[in-house]
């Protein structure tokens, strides 16, 4: 649960260390503490998961398989927190909430590096197989990033998709932009540069001409997903 968090990781972070994102500063409406606490909490949950992955691979290690195992492990969003008001968050179109970090580690093959390359969901599949050897069915919309995880150039997408029921939207590395039904809690037409605007406070989706470029752009990748809400 969100709240629920072990006091040995949770003693490791101390809430007056936190320098909150400013966009979420402005929403949380002064509970300043309370913002606090759940910065605490999330952040003792993340050394919480970091401590049973370590024991997973210390595992392998234990049963002599490391060399012979790919371990990849990601979260399957992100968390904005505090951005609507609300202690934690997920289904926004803000970066904090689609933006994860991922691991892929083959122990003894592929060697440590870093990549920033635009990887969405469909994508590991296809790169599990691709590691393996397997060949990559045509019917499958994701794209191996097996290439990247050994260093060789990657023909990474022009942008990634998303979408939930009142909004779609597209992040191509720098802009992020979507549309849709406005609730009580926010409005999804927002377009960003995080580029210049890494916390998200200007919304340019007045810019006609940024936003018809970037609209086209969610269109092409919508077609080509087959997303029937986007014609």
């Amino acid at each position: 649960l969100p709240e629920e968090c072990k006091k040995e990781f949770l003693d490791m972070f101390d809430p007056a260390s936190f320098v909150p994102n400013p966009a979420v500063q402005m929403r949380y409406k002064g509970d300043e503490k309370r913002l606090r606490k759940s910065l605490q909490v999330y952040y003792g949950q993340v050394a919480a998961i970091d401590h049973e992955v370590g024991r997973v691979l210390q595992g392998l290690e234990d049963l002599g398989v490391a060399d012979n195992t790919i371990v990849l492990y990601l979260s399957d969003h992100g968390d904005v927190l505090g951005w609507d008001g609300r202690r934690r968050g997920k289904s926004v179109p803000r970066s904090p909430a689609f933006r994860v970090p991922m691991f892929v580690r083959w122990k003894g093959t592929l060697a440590p590096r870093e990549t920033d390359a635009l990887i969405a969901a469909p994508d590991i599949p296809a790169t599990i197989l691709d590691l393996v050897g397997l060949n990559v069915p045509g019917t499958w919309q994701g794209r191996s990033f097996a290439a990247t995880c050994r260093g060789e150039a990657y023909r990474e997408h022009e942008a990634i998709y998303m979408g939930l029921h009142p909004w779609r939207g597209v992040w191509d590395g720098r802009y992020l932009y979507s549309e849709g039904e406005a609730s009580s809690l926010y409005d999804p037409n927002i377009l960003f540069d995080l580029g210049l605007d890494p916390y998200e406070l200007e919304n340019r989706f007045d810019d006609a001409r940024l936003r018809k470029q970037m609209q086209e752009k969610m269109r092409a990748v919508a077609i080509e997903t087959g997303d029937p809400r986007v014609t």
